[in-house]
């Protein structure tokens, strides 16, 4: 049941996005997402795919992901997908920001993309992000490399009862 609402979400928050940001995100004019392609962001383990989603009024509205590398399990490729009623709001940093804690925890120290030459926000987003990074021309498209820093996070604050 899991999947199958991870996957209507999914579904859902591809409608979301013009021709042009789905032109941006899958490298490709998509009019619709394939099964497979729902069904692999719907299958989250938390270990080899994890997501992290922002919703606004109950609707998801951004979602970040990364995929573990299988032969590289300290590096994992990722995607941002940011409604277009929603972009240019910085969610898409901070999904990515909290995305690498859980993946720094989890042993990831780099995070790898591709992304069309023509993504500004793509590219915006890996220079404010400050980690070191690489990107790499690649045809229309460029490969980026991330490194993650070590990120510690907060502290957890400990309520007590007021005495």
């Amino acid at each position: 049941a899991a999947v199958q609402g991870n996957a209507a979400s999914a579904s859902a928050l591809f409608g979301r996005l013009s021709a042009r940001s789905r032109w941006l995100r899958y490298l490709a004019p998509l009019r619709t997402l394939s099964e497979p392609a729902l069904r692999r962001l719907a299958s989250i383990d938390h270990e080899r795919h994890e997501a992290l989603g922002a919703f606004d009024e109950g609707e998801l509205v951004a979602v970040a992901h990364y995929f573990r590398d299988a032969r590289e399990p300290g590096r994992a490729e990722i995607s941002v997908e940011v409604a277009d009623s929603h972009q240019r709001k910085g969610i898409g940093p901070r999904l990515l920001n909290e995305l690498a804690v859980i993946a720094r925890q989890r042993g990831i120290t780099a995070f790898s993309a591709t992304a069309l030459r023509e993504n500004v926000g793509v590219l915006a987003m890996v220079h404010n992000s400050d980690w070191p990074s690489v990107v790499r021309p690649s045809g229309p498209e460029i490969d980026i490399a991330l490194t993650l820093p070590d990120i510690t996070p907060p502290p957890v604050a400990v309520l007590r009862p007021c005495s």
